[in-house]
């Protein structure tokens, strides 16, 4: 039986899970503002899927507590996943409706269901419908 097997929604985030999603949050791009005033509100909502370490956010409501601005679709912030100079993957929060969702890791080739750990992150997020949208601030 694994850690995540025992933990129900509304649980804290583990310290990796944290670590992870401030680290998503940490860009400076429209809504990353309010990314990380959710995040400090933010627990575990679950497992996405029961073969992988991905998983759900739920954020505490409050009156007070800004959405993310919309943005044009897929992730909100990504992170590279590498491996010395080896492209793994993306780690990736997703925001649907202005509300933090959740954290998945897209590897690209063999499938890795846990989550990497934050030494295998590159340094900075992106969102790629910036890359295609460009936002003023």
């Amino acid at each position: 039986m694994d850690d995540n097997s025992r933990r129900v929604p509304g649980s804290p985030l583990n310290s990796q899970e944290r670590a992870l999603l401030e680290l998503l949050c940490s860009g400076n791009w429209p809504g990353t503002k309010e990314a990380r005033q959710q995040a400090a509100r933010a627990h575990w909502g679950g497992l996405a899927f029961d073969d992988c370490d991905d998983f759900l956010i739920e954020v505490s409501e409050h009156p007070n507590l800004p959405r993310i601005p919309p943005h044009p679709g897929g992730p909100f912030a990504s992170l590279e996943v590498l491996e010395g100079e080896t492209l793994l993957g993306h780690l990736n929060l997703w925001a649907p409706d202005g509300v933090l969702h959740s954290v998945d890791f897209m590897t690209f080739g063999a499938s890795d269901q846990r989550l990497p750990p934050v030494e295998q992150l590159g340094s900075e997020p992106f969102a790629f419908w910036l890359d295609s949208n460009p936002v003023a601030e």
